[in-house]
């Protein structure tokens, strides 16, 4: 997967593990609302955006000068919005305000649905665009990718394994993993799984995901963040992935 960022251009790839939902993973819904009636979904091209900065209040979405998400706060994503190909002004606004924390011209290829995460902390607050794939996982299986977004946390290490199986008795699946890192989507079998995120080179925890019972033919986004204002406790925090008919 290649990432499309704003401020500034990383190209760093990640293929990583599978991890959702416990007491310190909780499934995303919509944090914000919308000033937008045809909220896009489907084959079109469309924008949907996630509030990862720790300290930043909450946002509201301009495109072309015009208002189309409201109020989504630290830890939400918006829904999916229409967005027409080609280039398209992104603004960033503290919410019920004319207050501007980021502006960009972003490029729309026709037919991609495209993830715009906010981060870091209020003032070096910069954004990355992640390509989404919505098309549906095979029968039986769930589709997921999984981002480094807290910006005080150290490079971790990742592992995988069924819940009650010993770190001892473990190798990380991806290792020296760094902030702002993101993920290809990747599919595996639904069952029941457990995540650990250690500190690299280390088997100190610092997010453990608990049990994680893989149910559907579903997609997620996984991501890692610092706790509200910033530093730890680290969580993982989940966006579900509507997907393509």
């Amino acid at each position: 997967m290649r990432e499309n960022r704003i401020i500034p251009n990383y190209t760093r790839y990640l293929c990583i593990f599978c991890a959702i939902l416990t007491l310190l993973v909780t499934l995303v819904g919509c944090g914000g609302s919308s000033d937008d009636a045809n909220n896009s979904f489907g084959n079109n091209t469309s924008l949907r955006v996630f509030h990862a900065s720790a300290d930043t209040p909450s946002l509201d979405l301009y495109l072309d000068e015009t208002r189309r998400q409201f109020d989504t706060s630290f830890r939400n994503s918006t829904d999916f919005v229409a967005v027409d190909p080609g280039e398209v002004s992104v603004s960033l606004n503290v919410a019920g305000s004319t207050t501007l924390v980021l502006e960009a011209v972003v490029d729309f290829r026709e037919g991609t649905s495209t993830t715009l995460v906010a981060t870091n902390f209020a003032d070096q607050l910069e954004t990355i665009l992640i390509n989404d794939d919505l098309i549906s996982p095979g029968q039986g299986l769930i589709k997921f990718r999984v981002g480094h977004l807290a910006p005080t946390a150290p490079a971790l290490d990742l592992y995988i394994s069924s819940p009650s199986e010993d770190l001892d008795f473990l190798s990380p699946v991806f290792t020296n993993v760094s902030y702002k890192d993101i993920g290809d989507f990747l599919q595996i079998p639904r069952g029941t799984y457990r995540l650990r995120a250690t500190v690299a080179g280390t088997q100190v925890v610092a997010i453990d995901s608990g049990e994680l019972n893989f149910d559907g033919e579903r997609i997620f986004t996984v991501l890692a963040l610092d706790a509200e204002g910033g530093g730890e406790p680290f969580s993982f925090e989940i966006i579900r992935d509507r997907p393509k008919s």
